[in-house]
């Protein structure tokens, strides 16, 4: 006696293989476009912009912007030399817990510094 109601096996595909490697290829395709995006460099006027702003306020934040900020944007021998005054003024106000203004005598070398660099 034969039975003539029981199918043979369906083979079915499987995807997942195909799943996994379209998954990591956007992975490294969204890895490279983030790492590319965030090495790209800012122009000079957006770091000028920057030390213009902020350059009255918090002693401290000033400090840490021109350290940062001020290599980014000089291009001779004049420039370093004022930013490198700029810096050493402004050294000692790194390291001091409350919030302070910026000198009068460091506003004027730093005001001095922007009008070289914008020129």
């Amino acid at each position: 006696m034969e039975l003539h109601d029981i199918f043979p096996a369906i083979k079915v595909t499987h995807y997942t293989l195909y799943l996994l490697l379209g998954m990591f290829v956007l992975f490294v395709f969204f890895f490279v476009h983030y790492a590319i995006r965030k090495k790209k460099k800012k122009n000079r006027s957006y770091y000028i912009h920057i030390l213009k702003k902020y350059h009255q306020e918090d002693a401290k934040h000033t400090a840490y912007l021109f350290s940062y900020y001020g290599k980014e944007i000089v291009k001779d021998e004049t420039q370093k030399a004022l930013l490198s005054m700029i810096n050493q003024s402004l050294y000692e106000f790194k390291f001091i817990q409350e919030q302070q203004t910026v000198p009068k005598e460091i506003r004027y070398q730093i005001e001095h510094f922007l009008h070289t660099i914008g020129k």
